[in-house]
């Protein structure tokens, strides 16, 4: 019982002032707001049971659809990545002579920027031609179009490394960046070999190359940041 109930209780109990006929209707009344109490008390503690229930259910919930959001992000990113392979094969399959490695210069460079990748400046095909010591250089970039330049394998120390590297494993990997004084000599070595002007080149604090090795050659593309 509740304790201040209890006390006035006992109190009815014992009092000499209190005929039985007077005692007894209020200690039956105080019985009963008692069971109100108990009863309200038992509601009460089962809400908050309820509640606490209902809040891990949710917080449940709730990390279980931001897993599953992320799962959908996630299926969508790869389904996305398909999507622009499979145009690149396509055209990779309908090519029929040595230029035709421009289209898919082309649709690479498209697809990359539909996937994203908005600071990529080109992609590019590199053939490698070691009776001649150059690579002959199939580009693509939206300021120049799409370019082919014999690049010399003495270009630049970055370039005799990347032909170094993609030469000696078939499925090799190489990137490298450009800046301050390396990125200047850089810019003045692609006018003196008769490339085309890139004004956002001349801009940049940076350039960024990765290259895979096809065998043969390698394929790779440049990007800003």
């Amino acid at each position: 019982m509740n304790q201040k109930l209890q006390q006035l209780l006992d109190s009815i109990q014992q009092s000499a002032h209190l005929s039985d006929d007077e005692r007894d209707p209020l200690i039956k009344k105080i019985k009963e707001i008692d069971k109100e109490i108990e009863i309200t008390a038992f509601k009460l503690d089962r809400t908050k049971k309820v509640k606490r229930t209902t809040a891990i259910l949710l917080e449940e919930t709730i990390e279980e659809l931001e897993q599953k959001r992320k799962a959908v992000e996630v299926k969508n990113r790869e389904l996305e990545m398909e999507t622009a392979l499979e145009k690149v094969r396509s055209v990779a399959m309908a090519m029929r002579k040595p230029d035709d490695l421009l289209n898919i210069c082309k649709i690479l460079f498209e697809q990359l920027h539909t996937l994203g990748f908005s600071e990529c400046r080109n992609t590019m095909i590199n053939i490698h031609h070691d009776d001649s010591d150059y690579l002959l250089n199939y580009d693509y970039a939206i300021v120049t179009g799409k370019t082919i330049t014999n690049i010399p394998y003495s270009f630049h120390p970055v370039v005799a490394r990347q032909m170094q590297v993609t030469r000696d494993v078939p499925d090799a990997f190489y990137d490298f960046s450009l800046t301050g004084e390396a990125l200047k000599e850089f810019r003045e070595l692609r006018k003196k070999n008769g490339e085309q002007d890139d004004p956002k080149l001349e801009i940049t604090n940076a350039l960024h190359y990765y290259f895979y090795s096809i065998g043969t050659g390698s394929i790779g593309i440049s990007t800003y940041s």
